[in-house]
């Protein structure tokens, strides 16, 4: 089953993902699991059957599956998923072996970078400080919002600026704390507040001595 360990993805399709390790299988859309199962596999036909234990899709609201795996094959050149869904019928996706992440066409580079985060960072309403893996977010002042503590890591675009993007560990999470998004780039850090469906407020952090 070592074959099928690593990533796959549908070519030029954003969304769908299959990550394998062993006989356990991850399914993925938007980097949410919809479904972890184990699996078997045996030869039929000349293709590889994947015989899960557990075929049926759910996202973090639904109780009843919204589609289920009628057939998962391998078939020489791509990972084959075939469908049901309830209200639109079947649908075929044929996945191949990707190097991306689960956060898409990035580098993880926390490793090279955690270290220069290390530490308290202050605004004028909120700090930062991070230990380790861990980033807490506590606020001051007469707007205090509630503290609140994120296994973090840090991503880079591959194709994009010199910017570095701290994210949550659980890629199915999408903010850190009140911020859609923190930026660490040329030493600085800033984050970013949504105020309304269309804007977003920069805030500026100051690193504060050890």
């Amino acid at each position: 089953m070592d074959r099928f360990n690593g990533a796959w993805e549908e070519k030029g399709v954003i969304g769908p993902r299959v990550e394998i390790q062993g006989n356990r299988l991850i399914r993925l859309w938007n980097a949410n699991i919809v479904l972890e199962t184990d699996f078997e596999t045996f030869e039929e036909g000349g293709k590889t059957v994947l015989k899960l234990v557990h075929s049926g899709l759910r996202d973090s609201s639904s109780i009843d599956p919204y589609a289920t795996i009628k057939e998962c094959y391998y078939d020489g050149a791509a990972l084959v998923f075939i469908d049901e869904y309830r209200f639109a019928g079947e649908t075929v996706l044929r996945m191949t072996p990707t190097s991306n992440s689960r956060y898409g066409n990035v580098t993880i580079v926390s490793d090279e970078v955690m270290p220069q985060l290390q530490g308290k960072w202050e605004s004028k309403y909120t700090d930062l400080l991070f230990e380790g893996s861990f980033l807490s977010i506590s606020g001051h002042g007469l707007n205090k919002p509630e503290s609140v503590t994120q296994v973090v890591a840090v991503k880079h675009n591959s194709q994009g600026s010199d910017e570095i993007f701290i994210i949550d560990k659980d890629p199915a999470k999408k903010s850190i704390g009140t911020y859609t998004s923190i930026i660490f780039c040329g030493g600085s850090l800033k984050a970013y507040v949504r105020v309304s469906d269309t804007q977003s407020m920069e805030v500026a952090f100051t690193k504060l001595p050890d």
